[in-house]
């Protein structure tokens, strides 16, 4: 017997909600458990994400220096590297982008 989960974050998700919500798959008590752990673990997760994106726009919105680079091309305008539900990440260094 075994147990296939997506690796997309949004299917992974799902695939826990129906593993924990289930109980004829015949999985043990011991491995729902942990299925249901790391639901939680991945919520919690998700909550200090939001935090750190709600910092990191304060900051943005009250710091000049960020105004300014928001303004450069490639740094403003929503280029970057998508990395799954929607966040966009680039680093800058100098004149080159590291992603």
């Amino acid at each position: 017997m075994g147990l296939l989960l997506p690796r997309d974050i949004t299917q992974l998700r799902g695939g826990l909600a129906d593993i924990v919500g289930s109980s004829d798959d015949g999985l043990s008590d011991l491995v729902r458990s942990l299925m249901r752990e790391l639901q939680v673990e991945m919520a919690e997760l998700d909550e200090r994400i939001t935090s750190y994106d709600r910092r990191i726009r304060e900051i943005f919105r009250n710091n000049e220096q960020c105004q300014r680079l928001g303004k450069i091309e490639g740094i403003g305008d929503g280029n970057g590297v998508d990395c799954g539900g929607g966040e966009r990440i680039v680093v800058w260094s100098g004149s080159e982008a590291l992603l």
